[in-house]
């Protein structure tokens, strides 16, 4: 099968299931739900939300930089990266439709003037971020049932989950853990890339914190730590539009379980797509102006 027709069948599959998750979710939801459910949203934590999307993509720009420093000495620039990953949910659903090469990959790639180099670096982002997420899912279990046995667990699967999936991927496992050797004598980068790696997916748990508490309801913060982990981890894997409709299906089915309607859970993560993709199309809008001039 050729580049071309994997690509399009890709973002087909993508489109299908996005659609047809969101079908299902709302043909369950009550009729007028959303609109009830809109009406009682305070729109003034939506701004704090906004602003803990940016700060993410700022998080994530100087943790990429440590990574690649790691390795290459190179010192990606933070502003350039902030800018991709702020535009990335804008340029991932443009790829679909387009041969744009504007994407975080292809950019770093260009910069760094090496694919492989930018696709290593991308593998160890992934890797750090899901053991952070599996980690947190664990305390999050674990202090629910008051069980931490199930921390140790968590780790076990992880390390199973990942030796599978990373061997598959982009870079091979091989490179991914020989790139570890490169923190030896760089032991203050690594310890900033674990730190901004936990940050970022505390942002993550804070942002789905106030959206459902700006729509009424909130979230036990271990549950929080559960099911937010196990959310981006499933949604990570499952072809959608940026997570579209995979995100609200696992949030009906999870937040029910604490007593949250399925209209208020649909919502937050409508919120939570509309604005970081909002984010993402004024950044581009922005960025592309002041290129322009």
């Amino acid at each position: 099968m050729s580049k071309k027709l994997y690509l399009i069948r890709y973002a087909v599959l993508k489109i299908f299931v996005s659609v047809l998750l969101l079908f299902l979710v709302i043909s369950r939801l009550r009729d007028g739900g959303i609109s009830d459910v809109f009406r009682s949203l305070d729109y003034s934590l939506i701004p704090f939300v906004m602003i803990c999307i940016i700060l993410n993509s700022v998080f994530r720009a100087y943790r990429l930089r440590g990574i690649v420093s790691a390795k290459d000495n190179e010192k990606l620039d933070v502003g350039f990266l902030t800018k991709l990953y702020l535009a990335s949910a804008f340029y991932n659903i443009q790829k679909l439709f387009t041969k744009s090469p504007e994407n975080v990959l292809d950019q770093i790639g260009n910069k760094l003037k090496s694919e492989a180099a930018a696709k290593l670096a991308i593998s160890v982002e992934k890797l750090f971020d899901h053991i952070i997420l599996f980690t947190i899912l664990g305390i999050g279990i674990g202090y629910k049932v008051h069980s931490w046995v199930l921390l140790v667990f968590a780790w076990v699967i992880a390390g199973a989950y990942l030796l599978v999936w990373f061997s598959k991927s982009t870079a091979s496992l091989q490179k991914i853990f020989s790139y570890f050797a490169h923190y030896k004598n760089k032991k203050g980068v690594f310890v900033q890339t674990v730190f901004l790696s936990v940050l970022i997916q505390l942002v993550n748990v804070v942002i789905q914190f106030v959206l459902f508490t700006s729509l009424g309801y909130t979230i036990p913060i271990f549950f929080a730590f559960a099911s937010i982990s196990l959310i981006t981890l499933v949604v990570g894997h499952i072809p959608s539009l940026n997570g579209l409709g995979v995100q609200a299906l696992l949030n009906v089915a999870l937040y029910s379980l604490i007593g949250i309607p399925m209209e208020v859970s649909f919502v937050a993560a409508l919120l939570y797509h509309v604005t970081g993709f909002l984010i993402s199309l004024l950044s581009v809008i922005i960025f592309k102006g002041k290129r322009s001039k």
